[in-house]
C-alpha cells in the first residue's frame, strides 16, 4: 500500500476506524470485571489480534487500548499508582 500524507489520503478515501475493544475481549472470553487496560501489559497478544482483526475488516484509523487508562478507573483494579 502507497503511503500518503493523512490529508491527502482522506481525499480520496473514506477514514474507518476500529470498534470496541472491550466487546471484543469480552467475546474472546475475558471476564468483565478486570482492566482491559493492563491486558495490554499482561496478554499483548490477544490486543494485538483485536486490532489485527479489525484492520484485516477495513479499519485503517486503529485506537490504543488506553480507555479507561486513567488514575480513576485503574483504582478500581488498584493499579491507580501505576499511572505515570
Amino acid at each position: 500500500m502507497k503511503k500518503l500524507p493523512l490529508k491527502d489520503y482522506l481525499t480520496d478515501h473514506l477514514m474507518v476506524g476500529d470498534g470496541a475493544m472491550a466487546t471484543w475481549l469480552y467475546r474472546q472470553g475475558v471476564p468483565i470485571g478486570v482492566s482491559y487496560e493492563e491486558l495490554t501489559t499482561l496478554k499483548p497478544e490477544l490486543i494485538a489480534n483485536v486490532h489485527k482483526a479489525y484492520y484485516e475488516a477495513g479499519a485503517r484509523f486503529i485506537t490504543t487500548n488506553t480507555f479507561g487508562a486513567h488514575r480513576n478507573a485503574l483504582d478500581r483494579y488498584g493499579l491507580g499508582d501505576e499511572v505515570a
